[in-house]
């Protein structure tokens, strides 16, 4: 049994964007004798060299004639130049008809492939506003329940601290307090040092009643 034929995959067909950067390229029409084109004589003229300079200053131009005393002859002379320029222009359309068409037909396309892009753009850009007006409020309402909820911890924190230190003053008070006989200084010491890091590592001094607590205790 013969194996199956391997079917090979038909090449894609370029887009109209691909076919704009990839133009087809004719050759150069050349005159009814086969020689080179006429225009190839314009660069070693001297008339018309000084057309291909980027420098060309018609006004000199025009000076140089008159001061020569041709302006006659250099008028006739650029009059049959023209007249062969619009004639090779005209070989050089016929001649490539078929090309410019292509190159028509695939501007025609590239231009609907953009305008369907620029709908596709726009379109994009509208649902990227709508999100945004959508996710706006939301992002607002998170943002200040976030520095809500972080105030709530901070202020929890002072709570437990505060609740520690007034404990701590209590126990100092009760120290004090007691027997002068009896006082046991040591510990004393410590519930004060206690009592001053605390207030100290939390920022406690700020607080009303820990103020009151301090002023009674030191």
């Amino acid at each position: 049994m013969a194996p199956p034929a391997i079917q090979k995959a038909s090449p894609t067909p370029p887009s109209p964007l691909q076919k704009l950067s990839t133009p087809t390229v004719a050759s150069t029409p050349t005159t009814a004798t086969g020689g080179a084109s006429p225009l190839d004589a314009f660069a070693s003229d001297p008339t018309f060299s000084a057309f291909l300079s980027h420098s060309f200053d018609s006004t000199r131009f025009s000076s140089a004639a008159l001061s020569a005393g041709s302006a006659a002859s250099t008028a006739e002379k650029l009059q049959d130049g023209i007249r062969l320029l619009e004639k090779q222009l005209r070989s050089e359309v016929l001649h490539r008809h078929s090309d410019l068409l292509n190159q028509l037909s695939s501007l025609k396309d590239a231009d609907s492939a953009l305008s369907t892009l620029r709908a596709a753009v726009s379109s994009l850009q509208s649902s990227v506003r709508r999100v945004r007006s959508e996710i706006a409020d939301p992002h607002r309402q998170i943002k200040s329940k976030t520095i809500q909820l972080s105030n709530l911890h901070r202020t929890t924190d002072l709570l437990q601290h505060s609740i520690r230190a007034i404990r701590l003053s209590k126990k100092l008070r009760d120290l004090a307090s007691a027997d002068p006989d009896k006082l046991d200084l040591a510990k004393a010491a410590q519930l004060h040092c206690e009592i001053l890091s605390l207030c100290s590592e939390n920022d406690l001094a700020g607080i009303d009643i820990i103020n009151e607590e301090l002023a009674s205790v030191f």
